[in-house]
């Protein structure tokens, strides 16, 4: 299972980054304002229509225009739209490296390794921020430096090295205060990486030290990575009932701040819930749901995992031609994403599929 805190965790972290300045006393400046208070508020969907708006108003060399487009870009990866925000973010890069501006360069890679990374190509999104920690210790920014750190931790979680995921996360605690407001996210990421190493009694003490920490920033977003990692914790240590309340908690956040990626990791992790209870046909519609929004999304590693669900629920059901055909979709995808993790477990799928066809031939193959 996938979790959302290695990796949508890390992607909202541009927030911390100033924004270029804009012009003062305009109509342009007050909608710019008005989308940068809806992008706090993690309205992502409404952010980004009005910064869409504000840059229509301004000319290619208008001041002010490369913070709109910097907002934008930062909306579309809030909102999941990754494709849209890594070209975005690839501009902004050329304009910063055109002046000369390292500070505004860094922004604009660690976009790019969010949005690489949000799209499952997680070696570009190592590089990305490996990229990006140089610059922050150029430009002497601890801080930044912790938030990048943060983010490579979420691609070796992802990448399946929770050993160097750890080690990330403790770097990036050691560089951010414990009185930053992101403070609780980088808790959480790290909580994920020891549920990935099965110790879960460290992992569930981080997740609530995390909670402990956010009910006092208040950020939705975060509350909702908190409830899907404690989700997470809890369908692996068999304790299904309470992993689904935590998913129903989270699902209630994030559609609040409009994060269709994570909405789709969480129905995806509720679906696996439900099948592992009996609940096929509730688990069905979760991961439809989930692989809807993953395809909307471009989350590759998403939609394989989803379509290998669906492939064991087709295959329980006895529709062994679906269940053949969803497997052979999911292995494709994940020889896509280049994980060979997921791309061994989509062709165990697939030849198990092929056994319960009666084809022992193609599953020895």
């Amino acid at each position: 299972m996938r979790t959302l805190a290695g990796s949508i965790l890390a992607l909202l972290l541009l927030a911390a980054f100033p924004s270029p300045a804009i012009a003062q006393g305009s109509l342009t400046t007050d909608m710019v304002t008005r989308a940068d208070s809806l992008y706090g508020a993690r309205d992502y969907a409404g952010a980004a229509e009005a910064y869409a708006a504000a840059l229509e108003r301004l000319a290619e060399d208008a001041p002010g225009r490369e913070a709109a487009l910097l907002g934008l870009a930062r909306a579309r990866l809030g909102e999941g739209r990754a494709e849209e925000s890594l070209a975005l973010f690839e501009r902004l890069r050329e304009l910063a490296r055109a002046r000369g501006d390292r500070a505004a360069e860094m922004a604009a890679v660690m976009g790019i390794g969010s949005s690489e990374k949000s799209l499952g190509r997680h070696r570009r999104a190592i590089g990305a921020a490996l990229e990006a920690i140089e610059i922050a210790r150029e430009l002497g920014e601890p801080v930044r430096e912790g938030y990048l750190w943060n983010n490579l931790a979420g691609a070796w979680t992802f990448m399946g090295d929770p050993a160097r995921a750890i080690d990330a996360y403790r770097r990036a605690l050691e560089l951010v205060p414990q009185d930053d407001r992101f403070y609780d996210r980088i808790l959480g990421g790290l909580a994920a990486a020891h549920k990935g190493r099965a110790e879960y009694a460290r992992a569930e003490a981080l997740y609530l030290e995390a909670r402990e920490i956010n009910a006092v920033t208040g950020d939705r977003y975060t509350a909702g990575t908190i409830h899907d990692g404690l989700g997470g914790l809890y369908a692996a240590t068999g304790r299904y009932e309470e992993a689904l309340a935590e998913y129903a908690a989270a699902l209630e956040t994030t559609r609040v701040t409009g994060a269709r990626a994570a909405e789709g990791f969480t129905l995806e992790h509720m679906a696996a819930v439900r099948a592992e209870l009996g609940d096929a046909a509730g688990a069905r519609v979760d991961a439809d749901a989930a692989l809807a929004i993953q395809r909307e999304t471009g989350d590759r590693s998403g939609e394989a995992d989803a379509l290998a669900l669906l492939a064991e629920l087709a295959r329980e059901a006895g529709e062994t031609d679906r269940a053949i055909a969803l497997h052979e979709e999911a292995l494709a995808v994940a020889r896509e994403s280049g994980l060979a993790g997921r791309e061994a477990e989509a062709g165990t799928g697939l030849a198990a599929a092929l056994l319960a066809a009666e084809r022992p031939a193609d599953a020895l193959a």
